[in-house]
């Protein structure tokens, strides 16, 4: 089952939060340190979720903060997606 976790970015932390396909809530929102321990916990916790093929993650461009976080996934196996936030809320279609 596919699950999508998303990761708002700030300098020293991130808010993390992951729904199946369905949208049913899989991880309830949590925070972890922007730095190894905090990379460490995530990793973790993601691996709750079964196969790596199957989690899709998409963080958000802030400044250079979201570096270190997309190089340790991508190392790890993941293959995370950047935005930048102002562009989807620019897209917003309310």
């Amino acid at each position: 089952m596919p699950y999508h976790v998303g990761i708002d970015v700030s300098k020293w932390k991130h808010d993390v939060f992951a729904v199946d396909q369905d949208g049913a809530v899989a991880l309830k929102p949590f925070q972890i340190r922007n730095d190894a321990e905090g990379f460490s916990d995530l990793l973790k916790t993601l691996g709750t979720l079964g196969d790596k093929s199957g989690v899709r993650i998409c963080m958000e461009s802030t400044g250079h903060y979201h570096k270190a976080l997309y190089g340790f996934l991508a190392d790890n196996g993941f293959s995370p997606s950047v935005v930048n936030p102002y562009l989807v809320s620019a897209s917003n279609m309310n």
